[in-house]
């Protein structure tokens, strides 16, 4: 008898565990969503303009990464455009860092961003660096909730004339999805297809700090530069939230969202229809995803 109870005290005890370890696991989406990724080796962008149909703008985006599988490099070269600009972001990973190097070949102009790591490897804090015959520095402040998840960046600047300006970005989740963008009182709403997971990985899992959400500079020079993975996670956080993306609604703009799948059911293109007010003379546009195999 006291071997049955024993026993059976032992089979409620090892389904205690594997029941809180599958919890564990279902709470940090981030953990699940990177099993079995592909990691991109090339992002073609294509942009069609409303008022002229015949200006297409094509840029192809290579990547690289180190052993770990972290970005190493993004390097954008122009297709088929009288811009000859040739532009790349270099990756430094340590456990407890990360360092990113801006270049143009137009320009002397250059970016730094040095970010410093919790233990988890995610993105505690950091500074953005924007060089051109001046200097001018803004920083980070990253906020998570239990799951690893973003919910806060305070972003703090100084203008020309040295008045200091401070902004908060609030991220709202929902299924392991951002489904709600709050920067300073301006909203960002994204909605996603249910039954479509994101498969996509260029190697910023712990960078989630970059966002084109985030404000660059703040000021008439913030045109200037756009960090090259700020363009391929512009109004789509794609490489965070666990589904694909279906809406973006700002107020003022909507896109819907498309996608083509290889035999893999990896992303192979994604089309963006875009309507409403400020298109800047955009009226769809596509990525075309190529993988290392």
């Amino acid at each position: 008898m006291k071997k049955t109870i024993l026993f059976l005290i032992l089979i409620l005890a090892s389904t205690s565990i594997i029941s809180c370890s599958s919890d564990d696991k279902k709470n940090n989406h981030e953990e699940d969503n990177y099993n079995n990724r592909s990691l991109i080796k090339s992002i073609t962008t294509i942009s069609y303009s409303q008022f002229a149909p015949n200006n297409i703008l094509k840029y192809k985006f290579s990547l690289s990464y180190d052993a770990s599988g972290n970005l190493q490099s993004i390097v954008r070269e122009p297709i088929s455009s009288n811009n000859s600009i040739i532009e790349y972001e270099n990756y430094s990973w340590s456990q407890d860092s990360i360092n990113i190097q801006y270049h143009t070949s137009e320009t002397n102009m250059q970016g730094i961003e040095n970010y410093l790591r919790y233990p988890n490897g995610y993105v505690k804090s950091g500074e953005f660096t924007f060089q051109y015959s001046y200097n001018r520095t803004q920083h980070y402040e990253c906020v998570y909730n239990q799951n690893n998840r973003l919910t806060k960046i305070f972003t703090s600047y100084t203008y020309d004339n040295d008045n200091l300006s401070t902004e908060q970005t609030d991220l709202s989740w929902e299924n392991g999805n951002i489904v709600l963008i709050n920067k300073s009182n301006y909203l960002h709403e994204l909605e996603y297809y249910t039954d479509m997971e994101e498969t996509r990985d260029i190697g910023l899992r712990f960078l989630s700090v970059n966002s084109a959400y985030h404000t660059v500079l703040g000021n008439s020079y913030s045109s200037w530069y756009k960090s090259l993975r700020s363009e391929l996670y512009d109004k789509n956080p794609m490489f965070l939230s666990k589904n694909l993306l279906k809406k973006y609604f700002d107020g003022y703009i909507t896109i819907e969202y498309f996608y083509d799948f290889d035999s893999s059911g990896r992303v192979i293109r994604q089309t963006q229809a875009i309507t409403g007010y400020n298109q800047q003379n955009i009226q769809s546009k596509e990525y075309i995803y190529e993988y290392f195999d």
